[in-house]
């Protein structure tokens, strides 16, 4: 994907009991220059996939 580029996507937000939210930490990615952040779990919405399936 290049910058400026929107693709559809489904996220998952975790909270435990004590109310701790799960996050991923991402690596520099030279090919779109985004530095590193945090993210929640999900994944790009391909087609024919359900938000539900990408998500996990």
């Amino acid at each position: 994907m290049q910058p400026n580029q929107h693709r559809e996507t489904a996220r998952v937000l975790l909270v435990d009991p004590q109310s701790r939210v799960f996050l991923l930490k991402t690596h520099f990615d030279p090919e779109v220059q985004l530095p590193p952040r945090w993210i929640t779990p999900g994944g790009g919405i391909d087609q024919g996939e359900t938000p539900r399936e990408a998500a996990v």
